[in-house]
């Protein structure tokens, strides 16, 4: 039977941290029960070597695609959960927020722009309790786009006060594995050039090995966030 070597749950103490904790444990399971229908699959098919069938690969593809989900929605969950209490504890996490603060009143670049800040600054103002308000302002820039870039989970992971050199994501391939998963989302996986299979062939180790690396990476910011609240 095929297995994930990530652990099914976390080692999370916080209580801050239950409800992204949970969204690791049900992508965990979901992404396992398609491992299943994986093995399904192939035992099915009579042929357990060579290269996959489609139908095989595309389980495989799925169950990516929902490792990728995962660490999307349990940083966004950390994020709303535990940013508040961070704020109060983490120079970095400070900062990061009064980076923020300065960049959306100061408006950067043309009148637009400027235009734009005071009207920030007014809408912040004219609320009963501002900070409550830059607060919320900041969590609906962080949350409010996919994370699913390099570039997006590190911004994310800065703004909970954690470091990558202390984290040690592996950059390289977490950058390899979002492409890989934007071409199965947007793309179809297709590769139309190629002379028979039309589709890019992925072999069940590189699928199953990327899918386990993503349930880490959402494992290991949780468990690293955990020590810090």
């Amino acid at each position: 039977m095929t297995k994930f070597a990530t652990a099914a749950s976390t080692t999370v103490k916080s209580s801050l941290l239950r409800r992204p904790a949970l969204i690791y444990e049900y992508t965990h399971a979901s992404a396992s029960s398609l491992v299943v229908a994986f093995d399904d699959a192939k035992a099915k098919r009579g042929n357990p070597r060579g290269i996959l069938t489609d139908q095989e690969q595309d389980i495989l593809r799925a169950a990516l695609v929902m490792c990728c989900a995962g660490v999307d929605a349990a940083l966004k969950q950390a994020i709303r959960d535990c940013f508040e209490h961070l704020l109060e504890k983490s120079k970095a996490v400070r900062d990061g927020f009064e980076r923020f603060i300065r960049k959306r009143i100061s408006g950067e670049g043309d009148v637009l722009e400027l235009a734009a800040g005071a009207k920030f600054l007014a809408l912040v103002l004219a609320e009963k309790e501002p900070r409550t308000k830059l607060i919320e302002e900041y969590i609906r820039e962080l949350t409010g786009d996919s994370l699913q870039s390099v570039d997006e989970v590190l911004r994310t992971t800065a703004a909970l006060g954690l470091e990558n050199k202390t984290l040690g994501l592996d950059v390289d391939r977490l950058k390899n594995v979002f492409v890989i998963r934007n071409k199965i989302i947007h793309e179809l996986d297709l590769d139309l050039k190629a002379p028979k299979r039309k589709r890019k062939v992925r072999g069940q180790s590189d699928l199953l090995d990327n899918s386990d690396f993503m349930l880490d990476t959402i494992k290991k910011v949780l468990e690293a966030l955990d020590k810090k609240l």
